[in-house]
């Protein structure tokens, strides 16, 4: 006998509209729809975003059409803490107003502020808690620069990153070097069972152009970096590695695929004495990134090191991967250094001296020589960053959350 659909209330404080939401909210959502869930949807939309009334009415048709359920709230930015605040009781007040009408089975929490929201959702309704962290917020923020390190502001979120993390009926994590810090820090049960590891996915049926084309000493080496240059982002020792490349590959090219302000990556670039005609910056929707990714030889991951670096999965590299692009990256993020060695699909900057850059630079160019490179790629893309899958493990996290409420509860009725 088919088990029945679970009723699940989905609210994340990212838009669904915006780049981020298209790359890892909106195609998780709609699998989940497709894998034994019925889904809403509480996103924390850009005011920028809800003006273009266009997409906005795209969206909530593909959503419509995938059966999820729509509930956009406005997101809030200035002033910060205020502004937080108000989208917490807001999200508070309309999930749990959307609770008491469906009877929602689990409330899945993505991001901090989100996993305060159903936090609170979870408790008035009577609901199972799924906190979906994405990496370590807290240690985030310092990493970013935007707090200090054991200031009050960082204590009070490792304070309440711990309380959601120890009341959560299930829990999602980025790496599995992320549940072993959780582990290590007694913030859960090895042997419990709470929690399972889901990178973040990319939805494989988009990335089909796969990347052919084995690099000869006479081609052009193009390069790509998509996303931001700032924060965690390292985008200084991005030009600086470039430099390196261009001292061995007078041809090559970078191209950054990012919103930022091209004066702000041009200062980058120019920092590290790069020519202009070596460099370029394009802003692009989030659809046209898998057509656009198969143009390059290999993508770039550069983040700071610092204390949430063992948390992190990021998106990017499934998608380079998936279009057949090798990954050089800096180490200590999530997952990638075990995946690029024991696959052979990139190379890790551990050394951020000019001979390490030398050194790496040359690793990369004996790896594009390599027929294969591009396959095993792509089937690395499938193996680690697959949304199917990864949402089938999640339907069955509810299931056991709900299962072991329900063995709890009746236990209670027993005594």
């Amino acid at each position: 006998m088919t088990a029945p659909n679970v009723r699940v209330l989905y609210i994340a404080y990212w838009g669904a509209c915006e780049p981020l939401g298209q790359s890892l909210l909106v195609p998780s959502v709609t699998q989940l729809a497709t894998c034994g869930a019925n889904v809403r949807l509480v996103s924390f939309e850009k005011p920028e975003g809800l003006r273009d009334r266009a997409a906005v009415n795209r969206m909530a048709t593909a959503l419509e059409e995938a059966n999820v359920k729509w509930t956009r709230l406005t997101y809030h930015k200035h002033p910060k803490w205020p502004a937080t605040a108000f989208d917490i009781l807001h999200g508070c007040a309309r999930g749990i107003s959307a609770g008491f009408r469906n009877r929602y089975d689990v409330v899945h929490a993505r991001t901090f502020i989100g996993g305060i929201i159903g936090r609170c959702v979870a408790h008035a309704m009577g609901a199972a808690f799924v906190y979906h962290a994405e990496g370590f917020y807290p240690d985030e923020q310092v990493d970013a620069g935007v707090w200090r390190r054991d200031s009050a502001a960082h204590r009070l979120a490792s304070y309440i990153d711990r309380i959601l993390y120890a009341t959560a009926d299930g829990i999602i994590v980025l790496s599995h070097k992320a549940r072993e810090v959780l582990w290590q820090d007694r913030l859960i049960d090895n042997k419990a069972g709470r929690a399972i590891v889901v990178p973040s996915c990319v939805d494989l049926r988009r990335f089909t152009g796969l990347k052919t084309r084995v690099l000869n000493p006479a081609d052009q080496l193009k390069l790509v970096h998509c996303g931001n240059v700032r924060g965690r982002y390292y985008g200084e020792k991005i030009a600086q590695w470039f430099a390196a490349v261009r001292r061995q590959c007078a041809n090559a090219h970078l191209t950054f695929l990012t919103h930022e302000d091209p004066v702000l990556v041009g200062a980058l670039c120019r920092d590290a004495d790069l020519p202009d005609s070596s460099w370029s910056v394009k802003s692009i929707p989030h659809s046209e990134i898998p057509h656009e990714l198969p143009k390059y030889d290999a993508g770039i991951l550069f983040l700071r090191r610092g204390l949430s670096e063992r948390g992190v999965s990021a998106t990017k590299v499934g998608e380079y991967w998936a279009c057949g692009l090798p990954v050089l990256a800096t180490s200590h993020v999530g997952d990638n250094d075990e995946w690029v060695v024991r696959h052979r699909i990139g190379v890790i900057v551990n050394d951020h001296s000019e001979q390490g850059y030398a050194n790496s630079v040359l690793q990369l160019l004996e790896l594009l020589k390599d027929p294969n490179i591009r396959q095993r790629c792509r089937e690395a893309a499938e193996s680690h960053y697959g949304l199917r899958p990864a949402c089938e493990r999640q339907v069955e996290l509810y299931r056991e959350v709900l299962a072991r409420r329900q063995a709890v509860l009746q236990v209670s009725h027993a005594r």
